[in-house]
């Protein structure tokens, strides 16, 4: 989790729980952490632009139970 996140979490008031590594291609990294929890995942999208090399600014994605 980078100090942007904390940052932007601590600034909406909203208590950041969990994070991942935001940088792309976040989707495998996602999909693969779900899988190693017995989940797969069903949608995953990003708020902002992902490129090579930057961060979408945020993102949401739904597991599936397997």
């Amino acid at each position: 989790m980078t100090s942007e996140n904390r940052r932007s979490s601590r600034a909406s008031g909203e208590p950041l729980k969990f994070g991942i590594d935001g940088r792309p291609p976040v989707g495998e990294r996602l999909a693969g952490l779900l899988l190693s929890c017995g989940l797969s995942l069903g949608e995953h999208r990003v708020l902002g632009q992902e490129t090579e090399g930057k961060r979408a600014w945020g993102g949401f994605a739904i597991a599936v139970v397997k």
